[in-house]
């Protein structure tokens, strides 16, 4: 399905210009809203999600869906909060993964000589596959979803979610299997190559998602091995608009609504 996807979606790109990448993932992003508004859950899960940004968009249109937006970066959370929260978005500074308790997130502080700015989008609880890295570990509360979720939703909620954890998502899905079955609707960064250590790759992600019952229906191409994936479930896109959106996508219309 994965190699579908690409052989359908990337014609209509040129993966030669760094600008028609670029496209595809705002492309990308541009359907997920839509898919998000169509099936309006009840509660939305952005998990990694620096500056919330795509939260604080959907809650515009999705008055009565529950946003929670978590940031393991300390320095990112400081930086953006009073702005997350004005928008009426829960913005909570812990990390998401599969077990309880604490963990040790590494904040990049110079790569060699080049200092890295600390409100960043690309940290992790994982060390990067370089040797020429230098963190600052800050030690933040991690939680399974199921753990904070798992009694305070009713049986008939449904999620969506957005996971960008620098290589791990793996952890995050593992953490949320009672919930994931309430989930309609993921977008997730996967990578084709290790750039963390012990990280679980876009082939693992796809077998546990497709093995619980979601699709991969839509792709980006922003870079070689580093890019997005929209997963859904076979009953929600029985939903006449997600079907409208997801032809209009791949015929690159661009209409949504």
């Amino acid at each position: 399905m994965n190699e579908l996807m690409l052989m359908i979606t990337a014609q209509r790109y040129d993966l030669s210009d760094p600008a028609s990448r670029h496209k595809s993932s705002l492309d990308l992003a541009e359907l997920f809203k839509y898919l998000v508004i169509h099936t309006k859950p009840d509660r939305f899960l952005e998990v990694g999600s620096f500056d919330a940004a795509f939260s604080r968009l959907c809650k515009k249109n999705l008055s009565n869906c529950i946003f929670d937006a978590y940031e393991a970066n300390p320095y990112n959370y400081e930086n953006f909060r009073l702005q997350v929260n004005a928008d009426s978005v829960n913005y909570i500074h812990q990390a998401i993964g599969d077990y309880d308790g604490e963990v040790t997130f590494k904040v990049q502080k110079n790569i060699g000589d080049q200092p890295i700015s600390k409100v960043i989008g690309n940290n992790s609880i994982l060390s990067r596959n370089q040797d020429d890295v230098v963190y600052e570990d800050v030690v933040v509360n991690i939680n399974k979803i199921d753990t904070l979720y798992g009694s305070k939703l009713k049986k008939d909620d449904r999620l969506a979610m957005w996971v960008d954890v620098e290589g791990f998502a793996f952890h995050v899905f593992l953490g949320a299997a009672s919930v994931l079955n309430q989930t309609d609707l993921i977008l997730v960064e996967v990578e084709d190559y290790p750039f963390w250590e012990d990280q679980k790759l876009s082939s693992d992600i796809i077998k546990h998602l497709s093995n619980i019952g979601f699709l991969p229906v839509a792709r980006d191409f922003e870079y070689n091995t580093q890019y997005n994936i929209v997963f859904m479930r076979a009953e929600a896109m029985q939903n006449f608009l997600v079907k409208f959106c997801l032809s209009n996508f791949y015929s690159g219309t661009g209409i949504y609504v």
